[in-house]
């Protein structure tokens, strides 16, 4: 709670800073005065005085103003304030005002350039080109590339980070996607022709049905069989197998192939009782006289599968659950193909859509789970579910069957460092995503398509993502706060009273018009922006206090 509550403060600091500096330095390039710089809202708690500016830090961490001379805080004239006419906001050109207006927001939307650039040049943190995961029955199983193995080319072009692998399967720029690796010091080759590359039933490239992933299966297990091994050692389903006589083991691949040697092993099982993980020591032993299910796609002497194979959560309101499925059900198979690994439901559940567009109505899927070592059958239809991806409404099929959390781990990861020159040029993709993102969920927003209160976040929701950046690592920390930065920016130009953006139309009116609105007119539209603003506010606080309980 403290590292989210300082990581909080500080990025909210920092945002507001750089907004107000925007106005402030705008300002001053115009001789303007500016009495007063606050980070902060309400009464002054400490600060000092410079050069004509009260540069302070008040009572409420919400925000923060800088006070023009000649202007209250909504950019009205303020008929007592008693200054030099040469520094009044009021007295300067309507294009200077605008100026200044537009800098906050300007400020806001400059800063990624530079967070994103200093972050990448410094090196970003990114898994490293070895292939953690090769899906079952996959494209790569298939052309033998194994767990392990490490991308050294693409394409023949030397590589280093995993993103590199990605980008040559995501966007093709041949016939094939030649992959140079090593396994061990023995050089291995594989050719993926991109004609035969699976794809998904509206047409976009099923990336992970290629099989190969930068992410490791678990040591977290399932267990379907109670007259396995498994069973009769005491293991369950979820259970994470941490040690193998003794020695640790980091994922599903090195468990295995400790297990892979002899008959009777002593095992320190982590295990969750409630919110609490505990270590369990058990014991394993062969059982030559157990038989594998028949028709098993994974069979395993021990009768350890995969945690990914079961279902870890059924979310109410989603048809699995009112179909009936289970946690800790065994998913067997999906209209009589087998289910090798989460890929494959992901992928047969899909198909159940011809085409990814709202209204569709997936046809019904025959599911069969193993439950208690019994099969289970049921019949029902998946539906149309809405996502957002970069700003962008996307529809896909879903049944309601979550994952067991970590599930997966991350492998080996490098620090990529960029030149000044590439570092800006990504910086400028990434920003140009993130803002064009931003503009298409404002607009999903004001159409509806976008349900407020899991799009729009407060100073609440600040601090706890904030919290969240500050735990995987600076590089995390400062993306987010760019990303951030980026609402901010454009969430301040919007043309509502009180934002930048309302005084920016007033002023471009005045422009237009030569003379400003009626101050009646004014004080209306001000009073109407700030009993919206505080309304939206306290709606984003509750949803963004039921976010934060839900995380917990």
């Amino acid at each position: 709670m403290t590292v989210t509550i300082l990581a909080g403060l500080v990025m909210l600091g920092a945002l507001v800073f750089i907004h107000e500096s925007g106005h402030f330095v705008a300002a001053k390039l115009f001789k303007m005065g500016v009495p007063i710089f606050s980070l902060g809202m309400g009464p002054r708690l400490a600060g000092f005085t410079w050069n004509g500016t009260d540069y302070r830090v008040s009572m409420l961490p919400v925000g923060g103003y800088v006070k023009l001379a000649g202007a209250d805080p909504f950019g009205e004239e303020d008929p007592d304030a008693v200054i030099d006419p040469e520094l009044n906001f009021m007295n300067k050109p309507v294009w200077q005002r605008l100026i200044v207006m537009l800098a906050g927001p300007a400020f806001n939307l400059m800063l990624p350039f530079v967070l994103f650039t200093g972050a990448l040049m410094l090196g970003e943190p990114q898994p490293d080109p070895s292939v953690g995961m090769v899906v079952p029955g996959s494209m790569a199983e298939k052309l033998g590339v194994m767990p392990y193995d490490k991308v050294v080319a693409v394409n023949g072009k030397p590589i280093d980070v995993w993103k590199d692998v990605a980008d040559a399967f995501v966007t093709p720029t041949g016939k094939t996607v030649e992959l140079d690796l090593l396994r061990g010091t023995t050089p291995v080759h594989a050719s993926f022709p991109v004609a035969e590359f699976p794809k998904l039933p509206n047409g976009d490239l099923d990336a992970e049905m290629i099989g190969i992933l930068a992410s490791r299966p678990s040591s977290r297990i399932g267990v379907d069989d109670p007259t396995s091994p498994a069973a009769k050692a005491g293991l369950h389903t979820g259970d994470a197998i941490d040690k193998v006589d003794g020695v640790h083991v980091e994922d599903w691949y090195a468990m295995r192939a400790a297990l892979d040697h002899g008959d009777h092993h002593d095992l320190a099982v982590l295990r969750q009782v409630d919110s609490e993980v505990t270590t369990v020591d058990l014991t394993i032993d062969a059982d030559s006289a157990w038989q594998v299910r028949e028709g098993e796609v994974l069979p395993d002497r021990w009768g350890i599968l995969p945690v990914t194979l079961f279902v870890g959560t059924t979310p109410k309101g989603k048809p699995a659950k009112d179909a009936g499925v289970q946690v800790d059900d065994r998913i067997w198979s999906v209209d009589g193909n087998p289910v090798r690994s989460w890929t494959d439901l992901t992928h047969l559940v899909g198909a159940t859509a011809t085409e990814y567009v709202e209204g569709a109505t997936p046809r019904s899927l025959h599911l069969v789970l193993i439950r208690a070592g019994k099969e289970v059958a049921i019949d029902f239809s998946p539906i149309m579910d809405k996502s957002f991806e970069g700003g962008v409404v996307r529809f896909h099929p879903v049944v309601g069957i979550g994952m067991y959390p970590s599930a997966f781990v991350a492998g080996p990861q490098v620090n990529k460092y960029y030149g000044p020159i590439e570092a800006f040029t990504r910086s400028t993709e990434d920003v140009w995503y993130l803002f064009t993102g931003t503009l298409a969920m404002l607009g999903n927003l004001l159409t509806g398509e976008a349900p407020p209160q899991e799009t729009l976040g407060g100073p609440i929701e600040i601090f706890r993502l904030a919290g969240q950046g500050a735990e995987r690592g600076i590089f995390s920390y400062v993306r987010l706060m760019g990303t951030i930065s980026i609402s901010l920016g454009v969430f301040n130009l919007l043309p509502v009273p009180v934002l930048d953006g309302g005084q920016i139309l007033f002023y471009s009116i005045e422009g237009v018009r030569g003379r400003p609105l009626s101050l009646a007119l004014r004080e209306k539209l001000q009073m109407a922006g700030v009993l919206a603003l505080v309304g939206l506010m306290l709606l984003v606080a509750v949803w963004d206090l039921n976010k934060w309980l839900v995380g917990a």
